[in-house]
């Protein structure tokens, strides 16, 4: 073990809590084995033998996105003959696929799309609700709730409001390569900065069922195996 890590290590053992010096130690730290062994410690002593999982589908409603990243493959210009866009039915159909498959949570994301206004985003997850009331919803970045408000003409609040009430139940925290500024200007310009993705989460926070770390509205409920 990482000599930086026994103390802190004798500490977690001991149930002794860890300080600010602590977890910058462990942030800084590149024993990797050690870490695992710490947290695992910590998660058994938590929960047992008991881990927890989501069945997770990714979907992804359209690649056409006005932004050309230079690192992004994905986002494609609405000419482009790899370009695509799902319907609200073609989107059904894949969710009911998915459910069958036994998924407990939809991870729905996709480019900055010019012609798609919010009424599209709350039609889709209205309809995923509806069809399965029970899924979990994680969608839509901080990045692209705030085109959606752009495009829409509405503040970043109101999108918010607007989609917790179609069936949004968190966000996943992509597109957070804006927050450093020098990487931001050298390759996609064109997004928000970091002070606009961070204020997005702080937004979205409250509409969550526990306070969590600023790349989620709240948890979905989690499978168990033992």
């Amino acid at each position: 073990m990482d000599k930086a890590l026994k103390t802190i290590a004798e500490k977690i053992h001991n149930e002794v809590r860890l300080d600010a010096a602590d977890a910058l130690t462990l942030f800084e730290s590149q024993d990797l084995l050690a870490l695992g062994e710490m947290a695992n410690f910590i998660r058994e002593q938590k929960n047992q033998n008991l881990t927890y999982y989501n069945i997770n589908r990714h979907i992804n409603y359209s690649n056409v996105c006005y932004v050309a990243c230079k690192f992004c493959e994905f986002g494609q210009p609405k000419s482009s003959p790899k370009a695509y866009e799902l319907t609200v039915p073609q989107m059904e159909s894949i969710a009911q696929e998915a459910l069958a498959q036994g998924a407990t949570e939809f991870h729905i994301v996709g480019g900055l799309h010019p012609d798609l206004k919010l009424d599209y985003y709350e039609a889709l997850l209205a309809t995923f609700k509806r069809a399965a009331p029970g899924i979990h919803l994680k969608a839509f970045t901080a990045v692209e709730i705030d085109y959606f408000a752009k495009v829409s003409r509405l503040t970043h609040e109101t999108v918010l409001q607007r989609l917790v009430a179609a069936g949004l139940g968190s966000m996943p925290g992509g597109g957070a390569e804006v927050l450093t500024d020098r990487v931001h200007k050298l390759t996609h310009a064109n997004k928000i900065g970091p002070d606009a993705w961070l204020q997005i989460h702080r937004l979205a926070i409250p509409w969550g069922s526990v306070p969590t770390p600023p790349c989620f509205m709240a948890t979905s409920r989690p499978q168990q195996i033992r």
